[in-house]
């Protein structure tokens, strides 16, 4: 909940405040930072108090000025009777400003009235002293008896413009006040000097008392005066702590307020009250937090190796010194995967483009052009509708993708499959003519320095160990395109140490150079880069629906590099910019805030979903698609861990739906999760190295037709299986 409504204060906010929630008793605003610090409240509190409680504070951030706290006390104010009027003037002009609060503040103080917050039961509000009835009116609408002279001043509140109405008006009430407890101490005496006359002739009348009583009274008084004194010198002990408890109170601006802690003879108990119970509602529990945030500057020129790089790279340390058989082979390695998959890229185009004009027809709209409809004429007497009808279509919806692939060591056995389920993506948008970007993500290659990719800024993560290869771009030619497929197609022949055969011959695959070699699994910090990569694809390409997909086989290694500030013990504890969070910082809740849209969330460096979730704060709009590839064995299955853990399943709990599962993935080659952070994850099984897509069509000898048209059937039905995946994916797409 924190989280979420952290967003409220940043989209309600004219400037730049950086919402953070820390373990703090009460609210506050840092006017010079533009910090807006809130407690960690307990989950118990709704989202109606939460909500009012936010746009006050933000309502202080826009219009308390910081002198205001100095100027209350130099007059001799009572923090709380500034807290009061200043709650009044900035509620007003909040709401003013943002006129959906309006319904925050209504519903929120209900129910602090409702919870007793300001102590109010069972106390008659006349009796209230005038600062307490205008906190309970402004705030809840609820007044006692008021005389002719508290009228003017409630009604003077709702006239406030600035702090100096405010400072004025607090003085001119004290003022009041105190002409109220004089008037009180008046009577007060007159009463006390006629008692002292009726006690004065009760003494008389006492007068012919015995001695004997006479002197056992003054034992008794002279008893009663030790006892006095002491009680005196408790007194003043108190009063002395109280003054110290008086001193210690005038801090910092506080919650709901601003004023210094002044004590003066009026005071607002119902404003006291208010902040005492809102205290209550602090997790003290809760861990301490760190916050984080995406560093605003990000080179991503540099960051990414673009495709034109990595291409005049290859021919020199890699196409160059392919052995003629090697060279031979992978190119017709890739004409046997493209004609492969030729009709099934041509099955998703079909699907694509019905799918795409059903959703236009389904948008589109009817109306009367305005002309009469000549064949309709000589219905005019039985029918009004005489007017010719158009029928719209909405415009087309440009379409964008952006892949991401996994380049780590745990790839080389199911890279081959992987990288047949990209080809087909990419000649899919080719054909249908959709910019597509693929971006590898590794920590293998370091072609820039990290003082080049970005500003060393505490607090800000940082990129030391990530780069993103960008081996495919729809601005590739043709040419371009198949040559980098038939470059990987021969990596993936290498990692897979399946030495293939050309002719009668072993073919032996040129050595890949070291900094394309396969390395860790940077998945988590690539996402952090996800915002960037997207918005300059857009706006490059002018996308309108763009759809991200992830390929990979494994989880994401823990990214814990932010910036941080340490103290060196071996130098004399001189304070030194670190790369990396220290040991202790992960017994906190770690947030991260992204520098362009201020959105927060919470991570778990070692939980993907953490991140997915982050990414899609940032951009609501678009479609996260994951390919899990797996699978081990002879067989290639996908193993039963890798079932539970992508479906949030139990082994021993959950055994009938790992069953369907299982049976999903042998049936229809593909299951799909959605609890992974994806909006779909599809789990692929790798299947035997010989894939279907390999095998041919063979009958046996002397086999009837009958016979015949089932191994056909049952072949076609094989290959369209292993391709409902990009059915399905197909309908994301459209």
């Amino acid at each position: 909940m924190m989280t979420k409504k952290s967003t409220i204060a940043k989209l309600l906010s004219e400037e730049n405040i950086i919402v953070r929630h820390k373990k703090a008793d009460t609210a506050s605003f840092n006017v010079e930072t533009r910090e807006l610090v809130l407690p960690i409240f307990k989950e118990e509190i709704s989202n109606d108090v939460y909500d009012m409680f936010v746009c006050h504070e933000v309502g202080h951030a826009l219009y308390t000025p910081m002198d205001l706290l100095e100027r209350g006390v130099a007059q001799g104010i009572n923090h709380s009777v500034i807290n009061v009027l200043e709650d009044a003037r900035i509620e007003k002009m909040f709401q003013k400003k943002y006129p959906g609060s309006v319904k925050n503040f209504k519903q929120g103080y209900k129910e602090l009235v409702e919870g007793d917050f300001f102590k109010l039961k069972d106390k008659d509000l006349s009796k209230l002293n005038i600062i307490d009835k205008i906190n309970i009116f402004y705030k809840t609408g609820l007044i006692g008896n008021v005389n002719e002279e508290e009228q003017k001043f409630i009604d003077e509140v709702d006239t406030l413009k600035s702090v100096e109405d405010v400072i004025s008006l607090a003085a001119r009430l004290c003022q009041y006040h105190k002409e109220q407890q004089k008037d009180q101490d008046g009577d007060g005496q007159q009463d006390q000097s006629g008692n002292q006359e009726q006690e004065e002739t009760d003494s008389k009348s006492q007068s012919d008392q015995s001695e004997s009583s006479e002197g056992q009274e003054q034992v008794q008084s002279s008893e009663g005066s030790e006892e006095s004194e002491e009680k005196i010198d408790e007194g003043a002990s108190e009063s002395d702590s109280g003054e110290e408890e008086s001193k210690d109170n005038s801090g910092d601006v506080g919650s709901q307020g601003a004023g210094l802690g002044n004590d003066g003879d009026l005071k607002s108990s119902t404003d006291k009250a208010y902040q005492d119970a809102m205290n209550k509602n602090n997790d003290t529990d809760a861990k301490d937090r760190i916050y984080t945030q995406t560093p605003k500057k990000l080179n991503l020129n540099k960051l990414i190796y673009s495709h034109k790089e990595i291409a005049d790279d290859l021919v020199e340390s890699y196409t160059n010194k392919h052995s003629e058989a090697f060279d031979t082979y992978i190119h017709e390695d890739y004409k046997k995967v493209f004609n492969d998959n030729k009709k099934v890229v041509q099955y998703m185009v079909k699907e694509f483009e019905m799918k795409k004009s059903a959703d236009q027809y389904k948008r589109a709209s009817t109306s009367k052009t305005g002309s009469l409809d000549m064949t309709k004429l000589h219905n005019y007497k039985f029918d009004e509708d005489l007017f010719a009808k158009m029928t719209t279509l909405p415009g087309a919806t440009n379409h964008g993708m952006i892949m991401y692939l996994d380049w780590s060591g745990s790839m080389a056995d199911n890279m081959r499959f992987t990288l047949i389920q990209l080809f087909n993506l990419i000649w899919f948008c080719q054909r249908v003519k959709i910019p597509y970007q693929v971006l590898a993500f590794t920590d293998r290659i370091h072609t820039s320095t990290l003082d080049e990719i970005q500003d060393e800024v505490i607090g800000d993560h940082n990129f030391q160990y990530l780069r993103l290869l960008e081996f495919f771009s729809s601005d590739q030619t043709k040419q371009e395109t198949q040559l980098m497929m038939t470059n990987l197609l021969g990596f993936a022949r290498d990692w897979s140490n399946d030495r293939p055969r050309y002719g009668e011959d072993y073919v032996w695959p040129t050595y890949i150079p070291r900094k394309f070699n396969l390395g860790g699994t940077p998945l988590n910090a690539a996402l952090l880069t996800t915002y960037r990569v997207v918005k300059r694809f857009q706006e490059k390409h002018k996308v309108q629906k763009l759809n991200m997909v992830i390929l990979t086989d494994g989880e994401s290694h823990h990214h814990e590099n932010v910036f941080t500030e340490r103290s060196n013990f071996w130098n004399n504890g001189v304070k030194e910019l670190s790369k990396q969070l220290t040991h202790s910082d992960f017994s906190k809740d770690i947030f991260i805030q992204c520098s362009d849209t201020k959105v927060q969330a919470q991570l778990q460096f070692y939980k993907t979903e953490s991140f997915l979730n982050f990414v899609k704060l940032q951009l609501p709009d678009i479609s996260i698609t994951g390919f899990y590839v797996s699978g081990t064995g002879k067989q290639g299955r996908v193993p039963l861990r890798d079932i539970c853990r992508k479906f949030g399943l139990s082994e021993y709990s959950d055994k009938e739906k790992i069953v369907a599962i299982q049976k999903e993935l042998r049936e229809k080659k593909v299951a799909i999760s959605k609890v992974a952070g994806f909006d779909e994850y599809y789990i692929l099984p790798r299947g035997p190295r010989e894939t279907d897509e390999e095998q041919e069509l063979t009958f046996k000898k002397g086999a009837r037709a009958a016979g015949m048209a089932r191994e056909f059937l049952k072949f076609a039905q094989k290959k369209t299986l292993n391709r409902q995946l990009l059915n399905k994916f197909i309908e994301k797409v459209a």
